[in-house]
């Protein structure tokens, strides 16, 4: 019982992050880069999805990159600016 508390919290929290998330949403240079940060136990991740399309196809590309940040709000503004550089350097 304990444990299925402890797992609904968790996905309660996961749903409201996508959904808050999906609302800062940043167009950048014909690319949608999507904050997608994640709960550890050392802070804040710094992910999230990179979504284009052609005339045919939707694609989304997903990037985690080593930082960790103490605030949900640092971690999206920061992985805002890391889509921008892959973007930026053409990775995709």
């Amino acid at each position: 019982m304990v444990l299925k508390f402890i797992r609904n919290q968790f996905s309660r929290d996961s749903k409201l992050n996508i959904e808050k998330t999906q609302n800062q949403a940043v167009e950048y240079q014909g690319y949608t880069i999507v904050p997608t940060p994640l709960k550890s136990g050392a802070g804040w991740s710094t992910e999230g999805d990179i979504e284009w399309s052609d005339e045919t196809q939707s694609y989304s590309e997903h990037f985690i990159r080593a930082e960790t940040h103490p605030e949900f709000d640092q971690a999206v503004s920061h992985t805002i600016t890391k889509g921008k550089h892959i973007i930026d350097e053409k990775i995709l």
